[in-house]
């Protein structure tokens, strides 16, 4: 077996452990960067009330507040969807 077959194999194998992203809580590092700005760095609980509660206080009321209106004309928020993103 040459080194492409036996990549190929490998890569066809199903994983051993399935599991979701997220799946059963932990700590959350979250970082954002936005037009060559750190927003924040932090770690917190990865459940939808903290990460909520983030959203609300030190990013929209903090630094968000805090921005010009021509920046917050352009401003998109998005998540991706994650089960601790959800409230």
């Amino acid at each position: 077996m040459d080194a492409a077959t036996s990549q190929t194999s490998r890569l066809s194998q199903a994983p051993l452990r399935l599991r979701r992203q997220q799946g059963g809580g932990g700590v959350l590092v979250w970082a954002g960067i936005i037009k060559h700005e750190l927003v924040f760095g932090l770690k917190m609980d990865s459940n939808s009330q903290t990460y909520c509660q983030f959203l609300e206080d030190p990013f929209f009321k903090q630094w968000y507040r805090k921005k010009s209106a021509s920046f917050k004309k352009t401003y998109i928020f998005i998540q991706d969807n994650a089960p601790s993103h959800a409230f």
